[in-house]
């Protein structure tokens, strides 16, 4: 055993193959796009606008995140719109599960709706479909009500009397 050298070279080959597949391995989430979408009072889509953000922590969502980006986006074009929902595409698939899901795809569900403003952990995602992972914020248009006024009744305390009643 002494003197013998030990051939290596099929794991420097094996190493050297998979670095073609790296990009079908889980990595961790950076960047994140953000789809933001505007509705009018008539339930109709008036603008959309999007965005790549760089994640503060790797595959989380911060709360401080969310509501810069609630707040830089809720007034465009001098109308107000206030937050309706905050959905999450987190595309999580393993690199063996790939063929089951071209196959079948109804078995599986990525999108989450936030219910609370909060810090969110995504899973990792394939590298190679990262960019399918997107933040939807919807913006609903806040109604203006009409100034309602409400009547006014006054009293008239001129005479500062009641009136007496006659006794008979």
């Amino acid at each position: 055993m002494d003197g013998e050298e030990i051939d290596t070279s099929w794991i420097d080959k094996y190493e050297e193959e998979e670095t073609y597949y790296s990009m079908f391995y889980p990595e961790e989430i950076k960047e994140l796009r953000v789809s933001i979408l505007y509705i009018n009072n008539n339930k109709e889509l008036v603008r959309a606008s999007e965005k790549l953000i760089k994640l503060t922590k790797s595959n989380e969502i911060q709360r401080e995140e969310l509501l810069h980006l609630i707040k830089q986006h809720e007034t465009i074009d001098h109308t107000k719109y206030k937050l309706l929902s905050i959905l999450i595409y987190n595309f999580t698939l393993k690199h063996g599960e790939l063929k089951n899901f071209l196959m079948n795809n109804e078995k599986y569900e990525f999108m989450a709706s936030l219910k609370h403003i909060d810090n969110y952990k995504m899973e990792s995602t394939i590298g190679c479909l990262h960019e399918i992972n997107n933040m939807f914020i919807i913006f609903n248009e806040v109604e203006h009500k009409s100034q309602v006024n409400t009547k006014r009744v006054r009293f008239n305390i001129i005479h500062g009397k009641t009136r007496k009643r006659d006794k008979k």
